[in-house]
């Protein structure tokens, strides 16, 4: 059996959810000791190795960027239809036969099942809706629709209750993201300047719109002096380095980490807060829970189903309600507590063998 995983942006969009995601189900299922199953991962960037295929696109993204913007409001779009049609291309070139092709990228999903009928075999093409869309504009893009988030999940079975081609599963986790090094907490502090002996750790994108930084920088502010902020992430709008200096001083600390170091900061904190309102899934929080690190998220079904415990939602939109539940909760028995809880969560719910079986089923594997 073949399988077929797609990411055009995976080695040169580093930081996106799925993207990883991608990654890690293909790392997952490589380490599966199933007799004839191969898995491939189809990306537009980085080093071609085993099993690993580059489909580089012959246009320059920037010029697709800007076109993508201005024909069909998406500056990605153009990229990933031509990555889709370049497989399309190669499967016919290379005679290959795929049983499951699997993207999380809409846009490829959609030219895929749009020329289906081009690709050699009759492969059963799965979609993982990973971002904020409507049942609407993802029921037709796939022959199985894959969802990693409960409150996407019900809207679609409301809307379509008779299509039964949704899977509700988690994003699978990745190994590289729990800290296994020698370096003690002490060592950790030092090497990342952080003066202060408890941290508050928030690891995405850093701007104001998705991952609401400005409000996590702000909150902390309100902590007294034995809190810092460590944000850790590629800067979007540098105001928000200028808003942490001027309102923690040395205390507020921004790093971008290689993905394989990342899991240091996870180490080095004592709570961690993602305070984004709309998020797919948030696979911040399932690395949080790896590390045993406790975890403040914003009040909503998808967040209460993540972490199974209610204590852990606070209302973001509130001014206050951060900084008040931190000064509240955050004794050393209560974070131990909660970071023991989410680890051994993370173990039932989330690592590869808690939904590996689901994957499986997914991807038509047996």
């Amino acid at each position: 059996m073949k399988i077929a995983i797609l990411s055009a942006g995976l080695d040169h969009r580093k930081d996106r959810g799925y993207e990883n995601s991608s990654r890690n189900l293909f790392e997952s299922l490589k380490k599966e000791k199933i007799q004839y199953l191969e898995v491939f991962l189809f990306k537009g960037s980085g080093k071609q190795s085993e099993n690993e295929i580059v489909l580089k696109s012959f246009i320059d993204l920037n010029f697709l960027a800007k076109w993508g913007w201005k024909l069909i409001g998406d500056s990605y779009g153009l990229e990933y239809i031509l990555f889709a049609l370049q497989f399309i291309i190669y499967a016919n070139r290379k005679g290959v036969k795929f049983d499951t092709i699997y993207t999380q990228e809409p846009r490829v999903s959609k030219t895929l099942f749009r020329f289906k009928r081009l690709l050699p075999g009759k492969p059963i093409l799965v979609y993982t809706m990973g971002i904020n869309l409507t049942p609407e504009h993802y029921i037709n893009v796939s022959d199985r629709v894959h969802l990693v988030n409960i409150e996407h999940y019900k809207a679609a079975v409301e809307a379509y209750p008779d299509a039964k081609k949704f899977y509700l599963i988690p994003n699978p986790a990745s190994d590289s993201k729990k800290y296994s090094g020698n370096k003690l907490k002490k060592d950790l502090l030092e090497k990342y300047k952080v003066q202060t002996s408890k941290i508050v750790l928030s690891v995405g994108a850093i701007d104001a719109h998705i991952k609401r930084m400005d409000y996590v920088i702000q909150e902390v502010s309100k902590l007294d002096n034995s809190w810092s902020l460590v944000l850790c992430g590629k800067v979007y709008d540098p105001t928000l380095i200028n808003l942490g200096v001027q309102l923690l001083g040395r205390r507020f600390i921004n790093v971008l980490l290689p993905p394989d170091e990342v899991s240091e900061v996870y180490a080095l904190a004592d709570i961690f807060v993602l305070s984004s309102l709309i998020e797919g899934f948030g696979n911040v929080t399932i690395e949080a829970m790896q590390n045993s690190l406790p975890v403040l998220l914003h009040k909503r079904e998808l967040n209460e189903w993540i972490v199974e415990d209610i204590e852990l939602l606070v209302d973001m939109t509130k001014e206050g309600a951060l900084s008040d539940k931190i000064r509240e909760k955050a004794s050393e028995e209560w974070l131990r507590e909660k970071g023991e809880n989410l680890n051994l969560l993370f173990h039932t719910k989330y690592q590869w063998g808690a939904v590996k079986n689901m994957y499986l089923k997914l991807l038509e594997v047996k």
